[in-house]
């Protein structure tokens, strides 16, 4: 049973319905209008490699400095775990299956994707400030390009294969969905492999070195503000890529 308490065939129907429309859809005129007036900078990469966490130290430095930089408030259908961002609607929070679905059919919301059994959506109020920031699928980029926003740039954090792989062993085998986790993990490696020369996206290097958090931190307001600074040349996005995918090969062999 979903944890909405909507019965199973429904949330299939649903889930079904979805993902046959996701990737067409763009919210109405009235959604697109209200955002031209903001910029998003999207933080993304593959399950495990330091959105979230970049994500709110971005906004504990923000508020330190009185930086005009907001956190995405995502709406998503699943139960809140305890490394979603303040903001975050879930399950635990009234969201629904029919809820979502109703705001799809009104072409109410900026973005959404299917993952697995769960539906993640972004409402207009979900971007609150004139710089926003924060964790979102690589799935919903080129629906976000799209959306209406002043400017929309793609921080993708990436890290070396053996600091990866340490993270999913110890932070995402234990989940429910690890298994639609790590799809979308290879799809996210695939999306940056094959933009990886577009001008909006940056690779920021999420690190276990001192100050690292601090420094991808930097590097994501910077890209926000439109001020970003050294660009990471493509071979060593190349390299990062490939040792962060071959690591999520290694933690899929152990997933039963």
């Amino acid at each position: 049973m979903p944890a909405t308490g909507e019965s199973t065939e429904f949330v299939t129907n649903i889930l079904e319905s979805l993902r046959a429309k996701e990737g067409t859809y763009q919210g109405g005129a009235h959604v697109y209008d209200s955002l031209g007036a903001t910029s998003l900078t999207i933080i993304a990469g593959p399950t495990g490699a330091g959105k979230s966490t970049t994500s709110d130290e971005v906004i504990r430095i923000s508020h330190e400095e009185d930086l005009d930089i907001s956190l995405v408030h995502s709406t998503i259908t699943r139960p809140r775990r305890e490394d979603d961002p303040t903001g975050f609607r879930t399950a635990n929070e009234g969201v629904t299956y029919a809820e979502l679905n109703d705001a799809v059919i009104n072409e109410n919301l900026v973005n959404y994707n299917v993952i697995g059994d769960n539906i993640y959506a972004t409402y207009r109020s979900g971007f609150p400030g004139r710089y926003n920031i924060g964790p979102i699928l690589t799935k919903s980029v080129h629906q976000l390009l799209n959306a209406g926003f002043r400017n929309t740039n793609v921080a993708y954090m990436v890290t070396d294969g053996d600091t990866y792989e340490q993270r999913m062993r110890q932070e995402r085998l234990h989940f429910p969905d690890i298994t639609p986790r790590i799809i979308e993990g290879y799809e996210s490696l695939d999306f940056a492999e094959m933009n990886i020369k577009a001008d909006w996206l940056y690779m920021v290097e999420s690190l276990p070195v001192p100050d690292g958090l601090t420094k991808a931190a930097r590097k994501v307001i910077s890209i926000a503000r439109h001020q970003t600074g050294e660009i990471m040349t493509t071979d060593r996005g190349l390299q990062y890529i490939d040792e962060m995918r071959q690591a999520l090969k290694r933690v899929a062999a152990d997933v039963h």
